[in-house]
């Protein structure tokens, strides 16, 4: 039997925009605005700033998409093209680099707001402004569409504007971002200190190239250092000005692995278990290679067999690609073929309250999306696993009670499942275990909030329980690609759920259990039952 105890860490990419873009193998994503021509008034140092960002962004593993010239009616749309291609609990920086300026709109309640200009001369020389994109609006498309975990906004536009020559009462430079205003994932750099223009070149761009390397560490590493930088070189003339959350702050990315991220738009086999892919809508994929293992629980340390899962060898002919995460309530919408905007709790979360045909007709409809789009290649399709393929991953190729060992008491690093905190939350909950706490309580985690196994992958043991493909028979099916599916639906009414959720037990957490849910037309979503998806040869 073979025996597969390969690691593997984050991340690939692969996105395409409909603007100009180099693939990278990256959870990584960047995109540089590069406004400089505005007629008569040419930035020729915008383009050069742009060009070495651009540069450094590549070189620290970020897939970059440079967008020059950008008119005020595009702006929107580029960034919001931007934030729909970032990758699940990835890292997105977005700069700017032309003219900006701050002012009061409509809709600002007399409060001062930072804009960003379009390139091009005005076409209403009295109203500038027309031509802008509110910074306001960028937070915004970035909190509604962007799946990383950490967004970063520059802003290299405090210069003086000459558009605005004219006015009097014009405010100088950019206003002072509050924290208040930004969501806890995203954080802005503003060239220099709020309300004060710059009368020199700026400084910020050169800098941050130099600096970007730093954000191995942290970006605030990263952000303390360009601001460092920038201060020595203007002689204190400019200043740029950081708005970061904890979060963002102690974020970081990693470099050092391309080898374990498979560099291709349509998925082929891996070359090795746990190696990651990503596909057009940035969801991330692990390499579960084809392999034989022993299926359910085999009595161990004094420990019964779980009753309907007593153990049957099982080979997989075929290697496939699972999800690394539950599907999220943003990757749902993002495909267009979920429920609409994702409910309470947010982006992050896994989608719940989905029955299994539900779960079945979003994935139909999400493979004729991507094979009329051309993302889907020949013979392969996107599937619930079978109830084998699950345990397959979950288990990476360990014999244990879960992916990490028998411990129980490690549980809780791995796992958010009926724990202390949950009792706590709710004294109804008698049956959750006091002496450990993984920190939520009656409540879903985000994903990816505990450790993966050894194929990358993360919750395969509480959060939401997980719907697989099969039907529910008192005994695990053994043998060659076992699959009891919609043809035994007369004699197996129920669906499978597998790896425990937020209200299990630890025993309900184990890589062995199963559990069944009725999936009949009458059935109802839960609050704890979710799924991730498989890509598959047919």
């Amino acid at each position: 039997m073979d025996s597969l105890r390969h690691g593997a860490r984050l991340t690939a990419i692969l996105l395409t925009l409909g603007i100009s873009s180099l693939v990278s193998a990256q959870d990584r994503t960047a995109l540089v605005i590069a406004n400089f021509d505005y007629g008569e008034h040419q930035l020729t140092q915008v383009k050069t700033d742009a060009a070495t960002v651009a540069e450094a962004l590549r070189k620290e593993g970020f897939r970059v998409t440079v967008a020059e010239n950008i008119s005020g009616k595009e702006l929107k749309n580029t960034v919001e093209k931007f934030a729909r291609s970032t990758v699940t609990r990835g890292m997105a920086i977005l700069y700017f680099a032309g003219l900006g300026g701050q002012y009061q709109t409509s809709n600002s309640e007399g409060a001062l707001r930072n804009h960003l200009q379009g390139a091009g001369k005005p076409q209403d020389s009295r109203n500038p402004e027309r031509e802008f994109i509110p910074l306001p609006d960028i937070v915004k498309l970035l909190s509604d569409h962007s799946a990383c975990t950490c967004n970063l906004v520059i802003l290299d536009a405090a210069g003086t504007n000459p558009f605005f020559a004219g006015r009097t009462n014009q405010p100088s430079g950019l206003a002072a971002v509050q924290a208040t205003d930004l969501p806890s994932d995203t954080a802005v750099l503003l060239a220099a200190t709020p309300n004060v223009t710059l009368e020199q070149p700026s400084q910020l761009g050169a800098a941050f190239a130099k600096h970007l390397p730093r954000g191995r560490d942290s970006v605030d590493k990263v952000l303390t250092a360009i601001i460092d930088e920038v201060r020595q070189k203007s002689g204190e003339k400019q200043v740029p000005t950081a708005t970061k959350s904890k979060l963002v702050a102690t974020a970081s990315w990693e470099l050092g692995a391309n080898e374990l991220f498979l560099e291709t738009p349509l998925a082929r086999d891996g070359e090795r278990p746990g190696q990651h892919w990503i596909n057009s809508a940035g969801m991330v994929f692990c390499w579960c290679p084809p392999g034989q293992f022993l299926m359910g629980k085999a009595a161990q340390d004094g420990q019964a067999d779980f009753e309907d899962a007593k153990p049957v060898e099982v080979t997989l002919t075929s290697g496939f690609w699972i999800g690394k995460y539950e599907i999220t309530q943003l990757e749902a919408e993002r495909l267009k073929v979920g429920a609409g905007r994702y409910p309470f709790p947010g982006k992050h979360y896994p989608l719940h309250m989905i029955q299994q045909g539900q779960a079945s007709k979003l994935i139909s409809a999400l493979n004729d999306q991507e094979r009329k789009a051309g993302r889907l290649p020949d013979g392969w399709e996107y599937a619930l696993p079978t109830e084998a393929e699950w345990e397959y991953a979950c288990r990476a190729g360990t014999t244990t009670r879960y992916a990490f060992g028998d411990d129980e008491s490690q549980l809780c690093r791995h796992a958010n499942y009926a724990d202390r905190s949950l009792l706590e939350s709710d004294g109804a909950m008698q049956f959750a275990d006091a002496r450990f706490d993984d920190g939520f309580a009656k409540a879903l985690a985000p994903i990816g909030s505990y450790q993966p196994n050894m194929w990358g992958l993360h919750d395969m043991h509480g959060n939401v329980a997980e719907w697989c493909l099969d039907r529910y028979l008192p005994q695990l099916p053994g043998g060659e690609n076992p699959r009891i599916d919609e043809k035994n639906k007369a004699a197996a009414p129920a669906g499978i759920i597998r790896g425990g959720s937020w209200c299990s037990t630890a025993e309900y957490c184990e890589s062995a259990f199963r559990n069944s849910e009725f999936s009949g037309g009458n059935a109802k979503g839960r609050d704890y039952i979710g799924f991730r998806l498989v890509l598959r040869k047919k």
